[in-house]
């Protein structure tokens, strides 16, 4: 199912702390944060773990090797859809030193 694509918010630039991060703020009642592209670094010289989850439960985790970059949901018809009023968060694992990169969002009405 294609989304419609528009009035977009670019996600802050940030290098996340260890733990639970937002990086979309719960979009308001009635509304689900829709992220279609989220850009993740790893910039430590160890392997590190990130988690993309809301409240309801985890969307995609991953393992980034040293220095890697990996592009989630770009221009994909399966973007990462967060449940009715609940914020997108990144767990970044202990001494993280994960970078979001890039990436945008929009809200729509929930389904």
């Amino acid at each position: 199912m294609a989304y419609q694509r528009n009035k977009y918010t670019r996600l802050t630039v940030a290098t996340l702390a260890s733990g639970d991060n937002t990086i979309v703020a719960d979009p308001g009642d009635g509304y689900e944060a829709v992220v279609d592209k989220l850009v993740l670094q790893n910039i430590d010289t160890v392997d590190r773990t990130a988690i993309i989850k809301d409240s309801a439960g985890t969307f995609y985790e991953v393992v980034l090797t040293t220095k890697q970059t990996i592009v989630v949901g770009y221009d994909s018809d399966d973007p990462l859809v967060a449940t009715a009023s609940a914020a997108v968060v990144v767990n970044a694992s202990a001494g993280s030193a994960i970078k979001v990169c890039g990436g945008r969002w929009f809200k729509r009405p929930s389904r």
